[in-house]
């Protein structure tokens, strides 16, 4: 049984992941079936192998096909899918120590690929061979994505 800020996942023989997010839990199923109940309402979904749904304190979103780029952490990868700039360097930032901000203007941009999340460093000076983005390093801990040329 996973508790979260917004409810409990548990676990009926199974797989899965729990990914707790600023706003929301999200969890997904590879095997067997897993019983989402949100903290406050009390509000119960089953999820079945193959299912992923995100849950607030109060409610439960409904169940959809899991993408496959869910499990890519397990494989030390991240399967940026036409995922948008800003959302991808929040997920690589959890291989990182420190803080990784994106300037705004280029937030929407979109990436696409596999990347792996070993040397996290790396990808980012990656960014600048295929999107007009620039790397500014403050600090070793700080890093700053914004447009090329700035």
């Amino acid at each position: 049984m996973v508790t979260t800020d917004d409810g409990v996942a548990q676990a009926l023989g199974t797989r899965y992941s729990v990914r707790q997010q600023a706003a929301r839990t999200t969890v997904a199923v590879e095997e067997g079936a897993v019983l989402m109940r949100t903290k406050m309402s009390g509000q119960q979904l089953v999820l079945q192998a193959g299912q992923v749904s995100s849950m607030t304190q109060q409610e439960i979103g409904e169940a959809t096909t899991v993408r496959e780029s869910v499990w890519a952490w397990k494989q030390g990868q991240i399967l940026a899918d036409n995922m948008r700039l800003d959302d991808f360097i929040t997920e690589l930032s959890r291989y990182r120590t420190g803080f990784v901000s994106v300037d705004p203007a280029i937030a929407e941009l979109r990436i696409s690929g596999v990347f792996p999340v070993a040397k996290p460093d790396d990808v980012l000076a990656s960014l600048t061979n295929s999107l007009p983005v620039s790397i500014h390093t403050v600090a070793h801990y700080w890093v700053k994505v914004g447009p090329a040329g700035k």
